[in-house]
């Protein structure tokens, strides 16, 4: 075809134009993202697994949503304003997208390899990441919404994080380092190794903010790094020593007091700081 355009309501395909498929449900592939463009809000559904073979542009303030039921693999550049991910179907995106401002991660699971957009918003979805990262990311807050992001094992990431959601993060090495200066939401900390059962905040930067619950058989790691904390929540441990240091953990505010924190405090150097009360099991 000569194009697509898809301005308003939503457009159903099976698939899309890629390499050896040459032919989607709206036709050849194209290599100018002008020629495949949508706006205003509008849809494009597809309903079986697809490979996205052509550049994509999102115009209009609203940009243009995307709501796969099945595997999508994003092959191509998006470009423009602003890209939302629907369905439960997981969307790969495997291209840098370094012109396109935004990605909304709504609904289902977003597995990343590259920088998805310049910035991230997080609205209820997952993001999965699958190499380094260091974009920022913007955690919505609604009632009732938690939005989800898994960090890479072993590898390094150095995202900047804002909003006053809920997140869960899901991580056990010591290569979390992240800026959460201006989040002010609520994070749900959670293991991967059911051996150590360690969520490991040891490089985590500016979580005076934050609201950290520790969920239950967790034990927040800091590698003998010096923590600071606003509010810590839930039935999971703030851990003490390591086998060669011991964890220094800062907790405290002016004006929420400490009163849903179940978990113990295992060791290590602790100190309470701030004008709320801060309710313990043990030290």
């Amino acid at each position: 075809t000569g194009g697509t355009r898809i301005s308003n309501g939503k457009v159903i395909v099976d698939n899309l134009a890629y390499n050896g498929f040459n032919y989607g449900g709206l036709g050849s592939m194209v290599d100018d993202p002008a020629k495949f463009v949508i706006e205003n809000g509008a849809t494009l559904q597809t309903q079986a697994r697809a490979v996205q073979g052509s550049p994509m542009m999102m115009a209009s303030e609203e940009g243009g949503k995307i709501l796969n039921t099945e595997d999508l693999v994003i092959k191509m550049p998006v470009s423009g304003t602003r890209l939302t991910k629907l369905g439960g179907g997981c969307m790969k995106i495997q291209v840098e997208n370094e012109n396109l401002n935004e990605f909304v991660a709504e609904e289902g699971v977003t597995e990343v390899s590259t920088k998805p957009a310049k910035k991230v918003i997080l609205k209820g979805g997952e993001v999965r990441e699958t190499a380094s990262s260091s974009y920022g990311i913007e955690v919505a807050a609604a009632p009732k919404m938690v939005s989800t992001w898994r960090p890479a094992g072993g590898l390094y990431h150095t995202n900047a994080f804002s909003g006053a959601g809920e997140l869960n993060i899901y991580n056990t090495d010591a290569n979390l380092n992240c800026d959460f200066a201006e989040f002010t939401g609520t994070i749900n900390a959670y293991y991967t190794n059911i051996d150590t059962k360690v969520c490991n905040f040891a490089k985590v930067k500016n979580l005076g903010k934050a609201t950290v619950n520790i969920t239950d058989e967790t034990v927040l790691q800091s590698n003998g790094a010096k923590i600071a904390i606003g509010v810590v929540k839930g039935n999971g441990n703030l851990g003490g020593s390591t086998s060669t240091t011991k964890n220094e953990w800062i907790i405290g505010n002016d004006v929420e007091n400490i009163t849903a924190f179940k978990g113990n405090v295992e060791g290590g150097n602790f100190t309470k700081v701030g004008a709320c009360r801060m309710d313990v099991q043990s030290v």
